[in-house]
């Protein structure tokens, strides 16, 4: 055999050799760069629905025509858009770093296992329209990545699909229910509670006569009495300070017996009344609001406007509009709150006030002085000189 035929009997046989080896071997998923939902950037305006569901919990999220997104689960009660539209972007922006396991067995450990399966620590979130699933995405363990701390690495798999995927993005699932709710029941400013009366049992009333007053007093307070822990009536006065929930309930699932009232007055007349009742060890709430007229503290309102701004008084809510709002929120629902926000409400007169005893005068003796002197029987004893 010469050389030239010796030549292409090796090419031959290496075309051979690696045809073999290449049909011998698994197929891998390429790694693919760039976006995992290269597409949804141009479709998330057709999400209508999100659902959210672990192995102990299934969240639904539907919104209307105005981006107003209500949970399912909870009677339609408002969620908070910022968290589902800063999903939904998450999503759209999600980005591929490299290609992980396609071995199932080795799902558990990333957290992209089945939602089903036993201990499942996964979360399987999924988009729709209004009758097609637009996506869906298995989301496992994460961490802070090491080229970007402002955003995560990812491990993700799509249900239908085997391969798993390490990603980068700010994706964020909360799995607890009530935390995707709007948990914010009212807001009344500090600085505009002009009093707060108190009915549980007794009659009490806290007040300040001017919005610059640094502490409340408590009316009909004795002439030797005193406040045992003044910040306690701070906390009754500010009770509507930033108040969220800790859940929500429909009013028309539970019937209560409320024991306390309590009327929450500011300066400008805004009423806002709150109930209360305890039920199961539980705290249950409801609300209601109105504009008193009659409670409008004239020369604190003027007051307050000489300090604010033009921009500030136009910015300033109209009260009627106020009312409307807080009574549209708070129409149909019970509200569960924590022991702290609602157990000052329920305290007596007595535990508020201690009386001061008046101290006792001590009698001080007085010694008498007699003109007479005093002559004793006893005779004197004799003085003896000392002997030398």
């Amino acid at each position: 055999m010469n050389t030239k035929n010796l030549g292409v009997l090796i090419v031959v046989t290496i075309v051979v050799v690696v045809a073999a080896i290449s049909l011998t071997q698994t197929e891998v998923t390429p790694i693919e760069k760039g976006k995992l939902f290269p597409e949804l950037a141009t479709t998330i305006d057709q999400v209508k629905t999100v659902n959210v569901k672990t192995n102990a919990e299934t969240v639904t999220m539907t919104r209307d025509e105005n981006w107003n997104w209500k949970m399912q689960e909870k009677h339609n009660y408002p969620v908070e858009a910022d968290k589902v539209n800063s999903l939904l972007l998450a999503m759209t922006e999600l980005t591929i770093l490299e290609a992980k396991t396609s071995n199932s067995e080795l799902y558990s450990k990333v957290g992209v296992d089945d939602v089903s399966a036993q201990n499942s620590s996964a979360v399987l979130l999924t988009l729709k329209t209004d009758s097609d699933t637009l996506t869906s995405l298995i989301i496992g363990n994460s961490q802070a990545a090491k080229i970007d701390s402002t955003r995560n690495e990812i491990y993700v798999r799509k249900p239908e699909d085997k391969q798993v995927w390490l990603t980068l993005g700010k994706l964020s699932v909360e799995t607890t229910l009530t935390d995707w709710l709007e948990r914010q029941i009212v807001d009344m400013e500090n600085n505009k509670v002009h009093q707060v009366n108190i009915s549980n049992g007794e009659n009490i009333s806290i007040f300040k006569a001017t919005p610059t007053d640094e502490e409340f007093q408590l009316a009909d307070l004795p002439v030797n009495g005193k406040i045992k822990t003044p910040y306690v009536l701070k906390n009754i006065a500010t009770t509507l300070s930033n108040l969220e929930f800790d859940d929500v309930i429909a009013a028309d699932t539970l019937k209560l017996d409320f024991t306390t009232t309590a009327i929450f007055t500011t300066f400008d007349g805004l009423e806002v009344t709150m109930q209360v009742a305890k039920q199961d060890e539980k705290n249950y709430a409801i609300f209601a609001a109105k504009f008193n007229a009659e409670a409008v503290v004239a020369d604190s309102k003027e007051t307050e406007d000489d300090s604010k701004t033009d921009s500030e008084k136009e910015a300033e809510p109209d009260i009627n509009k106020q009312v409307a709002d807080l009574n549209a929120k708070f129409a149909g629902w019970v509200y569960e709150l924590s022991n702290y926000k609602v157990d000052d409400l329920a305290k007596t007169r007595e535990e508020l006030i201690e009386i001061e005893e008046p101290e006792e005068e001590l009698a001080t003796p007085t010694t008498e002085v007699s003109e007479t002197p005093i002559i004793s029987d006893e005779l004197p004893i004799p003085f003896t000189l000392p002997s030398k």
